[in-house]
């Protein structure tokens, strides 16, 4: 244990590994602060803000995937997944634990816009416009979450936040089509 504590290789892994953690803060710090400022902007700066986040978040997507070293990949990638879970979980605590449905959708928004093919930001925006009574808005943005990836009915059936909406008679079409597409899957 003492050889390997004194050892180069692992002095040398340790540094790159603090320049890869320092890295990643000085990517994210600018971004975190703006994701951070929404919630007191007014409408105007939250469109600015948007921009710039949407913007920043989906460049780390692209550098991660342009990157041409591993050590720079990662670091991308990382910082994108950090702030991506930052803007969904803004949201969720203005939804949750403040009922601010609109800061709520405009997080879930933008984090759908960084991801438009990811199901969940889109699931997220249905459970803010049922719980602010927007039904309709609801149904489609559950739509486009399907369309995206969403599979299980019963998930959304039971989904605490969608509850309002189980008597609609467009929320009941949305879950027997569910049904009806899991049912013609081929199992596995």
């Amino acid at each position: 244990m003492t050889a390997l504590q004194k050892s180069p290789d692992l002095k040398q892994a340790l540094r790159k590994e603090q320049d890869a953690i320092d890295q990643q803060d000085s990517l994210a710090r600018e971004l975190s602060s703006k994701l951070s400022q929404v919630g007191g902007a007014t409408l105007d700066t939250q469109l600015a803000l948007r921009a710039d986040i949407v913007n920043g978040i989906t460049s780390l997507k692209h550098d991660a995937g342009q990157a041409k070293n591993e050590e720079t990949r990662l670091v991308c990638l990382r910082t994108f997944n950090q702030l991506w879970v930052e803007g969904i979980e803004s949201g969720q605590a203005a939804m949750e634990n403040n009922r601010d449905f609109a800061r709520a959708e405009f997080y879930f928004q933008m984090m759908s816009d960084v991801t438009p093919n990811d199901p969940w930001p889109a699931l997220l925006l249905a459970e803010a416009n049922a719980l602010r009574g927007d039904r309709k808005r609801a149904c489609k943005v559950l739509r486009e979450a399907i369309k995206r990836g969403l599979k299980n009915p019963e998930a959304i059936e039971k989904d605490a936040n969608l509850q309002s909406m189980r008597p609609d008679p467009e929320f009941q079409q949305i879950i027997a089509g569910l049904r009806a597409q899991a049912g013609s899957q081929p199992a596995h």
